[in-house]
């Protein structure tokens, strides 16, 4: 396991923020789909996870760093664990419209914050890493 801590947090960051951007991408559909009749809406939810589970890759199998020449193998899958599922308490109440507005624009305003608040903590880091990088060259 790489002891480097300088980039501990990125990869986990960089997740985040994929899962946000795709998790938008779902909540802009819904919303652009409002007025199709029988339109069922989809969302983006993360699966409850352990820490144990996100340090596995490919159902529970370990990579291993078998050459010290190979590059450092990730502690963390490729994405955040993910599932993609119905919003059945808009398709409960019936009708031809199942996408509920004011649910799905609370949704993006939500998806959106945590987006800015994530790629705010990740600019800072970056910045964190430039100022050093500039320190020590000088």
């Amino acid at each position: 396991m790489n002891d480097n801590k300088l980039f501990m947090n990125t990869e986990i960051l960089q997740k985040a923020l994929d899962y946000t951007t795709n998790r938008h991408k779902f909540i802009a559909s819904n919303i652009a789909n409002m007025n199709t009749q029988k339109y069922i809406p989809f969302d983006l939810l993360l699966k409850k996870t352990s820490d144990e589970s996100l340090s596995n890759v490919n159902n529970g199998s370990m990579l291993y760093k078998t050459n010290p020449k190979h590059l450092e193998v990730s502690r963390y899958p490729c994405s955040l664990p993910s599932k993609i599922t119905p919003c059945p308490s808009n398709i409960e109440n019936g009708g031809d419209n199942w996408v509920d507005i004011d649910a799905e624009m609370y949704k993006l305003s939500s998806n959106a914050l945590k987006f800015n608040a994530l790629s705010k903590i990740l600019g800072n880091k970056f910045s964190q890493l430039k100022s050093i990088i500039q320190e020590r060259i000088i």
